[in-house]
């Protein structure tokens, strides 16, 4: 989206591989779309790339941990000018 708006920034994320996750845990930790990548390759055992951003949403997954992120940012096309970008943080009390 072009602006950090609740309904374009806050999208549900849905993990399912029963194998490996537990069912049914929900979480309201900040995550990254930067996240998914690490997140596959630990889910399929296969060594993380460090190269890649992000961590495994794993630990939320498995109820480990109530959050990863204190933060996250956002990289935004300005809306009148796709050229120039704007950035927004967002935390959970703060955007």
């Amino acid at each position: 989206g072009k602006f950090p708006w609740d309904a374009q920034v806050r999208v549900p994320l849905v993990m399912r591989c029963p194998q490996v996750l537990p069912q049914g845990v929900v979480s309201d930790g900040l995550v990254d779309t930067l996240d998914l990548a690490p997140t596959i390759l630990d889910l399929l055992g296969l060594e993380d790339d460090a190269r890649l951003p992000g961590v495994s949403l794993r630990p939320l997954a498995e109820e480990r941990c109530a959050e990863l992120h204190r933060a996250i940012w956002l990289d935004l096309p300005l809306p009148f000018d796709e050229r120039e970008e704007a950035g927004a943080a967002i935390t959970r009390e703060w955007k």
